[in-house]
Formats: C-alpha cells, sequence, structure tokens
C-alpha cells in the first residue's frame, strides 16, 4: 500500500484481514501488533507500506483504515509468486 504522508505526526492504520488482526506468520515487513494484538502499520513518511506476505493463495477479506484525517492511500499492490514470497 502507497501511504502518502501529509502533516507532521506519524499516525497508525489498522490492518484486519478476515475480521480479525492480521496473522503473525503472514506478517509484512512493515506490520506491527499492539498490546492486544491488533495489527497496524504507523505511517511516518509517504512511502510503500509492506502488510502481508501470506505463504498460500485464497480469497481474503482486507480491511485497513485509519483515524486520521491524513490518511490518503495513493495505490494498492497486490503480489502474485507461483514459487511463494
Amino acid at each position: 500500500m502507497v501511504v502518502q504522508f501529509r502533516g507532521d505526526t506519524p499516525y497508525d492504520v489498522s490492518v484486519e484481514l478476515d475480521g480479525g488482526p492480521a496473522p503473525v506468520a503472514g506478517a509484512g515487513p512493515d506490520l506491527m501488533y499492539d498490546e492486544s494484538g491488533a495489527s497496524f502499520v504507523r505511517v511516518n513518511e509517504s512511502r510503500l507500506y509492506g502488510l502481508l506476505e501470506l505463504e498460500a493463495f485464497g480469497e481474503h477479506r482486507l480491511i485497513v483504515r485509519s483515524d486520521s484525517d491524513q490518511f490518503a492511500v495513493n495505490s494498492f499492490t497486490f503480489g502474485n509468486y507461483v514459487q511463494g514470497p
């Protein structure tokens, strides 16, 4: 997910997969977890944020959201890896 960072204060973007936190085993390099186990990314600059690296193909529901009025997604990409991530 490419996010445009606007403003001076970092903010968090919640990441849910299939109705709950993203699995730790499938976490991308930018995914973090809070003390309750909720998954999120902390946006502090404009760039590509790696959310998930799932090992198996499948149908999923991904939800990303933030309370910040600065949250702006510029693009969203999906990888397709025949040999795996």
